[in-house]
């Protein structure tokens, strides 16, 4: 969900040509990576196999992050 929307931010961002656009997409982005960081932390702490998870899948974007 995340990768989704930072896609269409991105593609208004290109549509923009502004560097305010710009700026506006790369919060967006530290503000995804906190929020699901934080997420992550809190469903580590709930269920058990969260963990296990998270070390076979990716963050967003499969093989990259």
């Amino acid at each position: 969900m995340y990768t989704a929307v930072l896609l269409v931010a991105a593609a208004a961002v290109l549509v923009a040509a502004s560097a305010w656009a710009l700026f506006a997409w790369v919060g967006l982005l530290f503000t995804l990576v906190a929020k699901a960081s934080l997420e992550e932390r809190w469903l580590s702490q709930v269920h058990a196999g969260y963990g296990a998870l998270q070390a076979r899948t990716w963050r967003f974007v499969p093989w990259l992050y």
